[in-house]
């Protein structure tokens, strides 16, 4: 019985030395009522019930109170969380010269300073089976786990970024920046254009229709989801057409328009349009039959563009359908145009006037275009 109470001595007493090594490198020391010393960062602490003290990187070990001999925090003193195993043995009253040094043993862990010192000889009297397993404490007390410190490797920045919300990840659109959509987009169609003329002392006349083609580029630029503006640059032929003879006037009309977007299912919208459009003449003739004199019947072309003004100016309105795919977006848009300048030169009213024509002679283009094609996003 002396020998057991000499080794519980023996092991409180190496566990006191491993408990003040821990302190005095910062780190949490406890020890269990079987001797074995775990030294780490205690992370959860249950009075009464169980804690977890982590001993590694990724390692952490639940322990329970009822296991517990001693607890030590780094930078303070001891705890006893209980009675030492080996204390309850019924015969310690038979050896009462012994006892005293049994009991006053927990005085050891208390003062683990230089005084515990002079107790060290004890260790070599105690038996060599009984020490043998109090040695192993010490290798968790000197394994290089303490020295491989997790901080660095789990520091406070990386957690706090996993857990970070993801709407703060988003890319962040400073103020006054709004998220504008650029598109590009080709187009080519046909257009049925008449002429309606007016003057004074004639009746108001709408010549047939004449059916051309038309041939461009546009860019939408989209501030807003349902509304874009939409610039464009169209070749167009213009005109009219009615007995026998047929006026064709070439334009490169300069769009601009205004398209408000009704999105319907999220493969297809409609939308409308309206804005101006400014065409740049650049050919105007006229064919007709005529007899020659031989009474053949001929065909005759003659230049008019001396006889127009070279700017029709007018308003467009029209309606569309689009289509979004992905990269591309086909579309398909028909479009009313309303010319509101004379397509005669001064000059020619004139002379029209001073050869017995009717006076104030004005005629206006007045048509139809029906419009297809494709948008790229740029951006």
């Amino acid at each position: 019985m002396v020998k057991l109470r000499c080794s519980v001595a023996g092991m409180l007493f190496v566990a006191g030395l491993a408990l003040s090594s821990s302190a005095q490198q910062g780190q949490d020391t406890i020890i269990q009522k079987d001797g074995e010393v775990i030294a780490g960062t205690i992370t959860e602490d249950n009075p009464g019930s169980m804690m977890k003290i982590r001993v590694g990187p990724h390692t952490t070990w639940t322990l329970y109170y009822s296991n517990i001999q001693k607890i030590q925090r780094a930078g303070q003193a001891a705890v006893e969380t209980g009675t030492p195993a080996a204390q309850p043995a019924p015969a310690a009253p038979v050896m009462p010269a012994a006892e005293p040094a049994v009991r006053t043993a927990p005085v050891v862990p208390a003062a683990p300073v230089v005084q515990a010192a002079p107790a060290a000889p004890v260790i070599p009297s105690a038996p060599a089976a009984p020490v043998t397993p109090a040695a192993e404490p010490p290798k968790a007390a000197a394994a290089p786990m303490p020295e491989a410190t997790p901080t660095p490797k789990a520091p406070v920045v990386d957690t706090s970024q996993q857990s970070m919300p993801k709407s703060t990840l988003k890319p962040y659109t400073p103020p006054g920046v709004s998220s504008t959509t650029i598109s590009l987009g080709v187009m080519g169609g046909v257009d049925f254009y008449r002429e309606y003329a007016s003057g004074t002392g004639m009746t108001d006349t709408t010549f047939g229709s004449r059916t051309g083609f038309l041939a461009g580029a546009i860019l939408e630029i989209q501030p807003m989801p349902n509304l874009s503006i939409q610039p464009g640059v169209v070749y167009t032929s213009r005109g009219s057409e009615g007995g026998g003879t047929t006026d064709d006037y070439r334009y490169l009309a300069i769009l601009v328009d205004v398209k408000g977007k009704l999105p319907v299912t999220p493969v297809w919208s409609v939308y409308g349009l309206v804005g101006a459009n400014l065409g740049i003449l650049l050919s105007a003739s006229t064919t007709y039959q005529t007899y020659d004199s031989l009474d053949n019947l001929v065909t005759v072309t003659s230049d008019l563009k001396s006889s127009r003004n070279n700017i029709d100016l007018g308003i467009e309105a029209g309606i569309g359908m689009e289509f979004p795919t992905g990269r591309v977006t086909p579309f398909v848009e028909g479009v009313y145009y309303f010319g509101l300048l004379n397509t005669l030169s001064s000059s020619y009213v004139s002379q029209i006037a001073a050869e017995g024509g009717p006076a104030n002679l004005y005629a206006a283009n007045r048509g139809i275009e029906i419009r297809a094609g494709l948008k790229f996003p740029l951006q």
